[in-house]
Parts: structure tokens; C-alpha cells; sequence
């Protein structure tokens, strides 16, 4: 997903960004975004995570 950040998490300060794209999450080379963690295939600022990845469910996700 592709989305901006919202003042909040700009200011705490924990989610990344991408410097070519102000605030729009940052993203790895590979296209996942740069807090998931391949490993245990789970985010590593799940407490902190931004709105947009509050609101999403995997569930219903037909790509999944």
C-alpha cells in the first residue's frame, strides 16, 4: 500500500518515510514496506503502525 503519513506519526517519530516521496511510508527495494519484518512475516512497529494499516484486513483481501 501506498498512503501518507499523518502529522502524528511524522512527529513520533517511528515510521519511516520515503525521502523521494515526503511522507508516504517508506518502502524497501523489493516494494514491502521497510517495518516488515521477513522472518516472522510481522510488522516492527505494530503498536505504533500508522491508520491506514490499523484499518486493513488481510482477511478480506482477494491478492492474499
Amino acid at each position: 500500500m501506498v498512503f501518507p503519513l499523518s502529522y502524528q506519526d511524522i512527529a513520533e517519530g517511528v515510521i519511516k518515510w520515503e525521502l523521494s516521496r515526503p511522507y508516504r511510508i517508506a518502502k524497501d527495494a523489493d516494494g514491502y514496506c521497510s517495518h516488515f519484518d521477513r522472518q516472522c512475516k510481522g510488522c516492527t512497529v505494530h503498536d505504533q503502525r500508522p491508520i491506514p494499516c490499523r484499518a486493513y484486513d488481510c482477511r478480506s483481501d482477494t491478492r492474499i
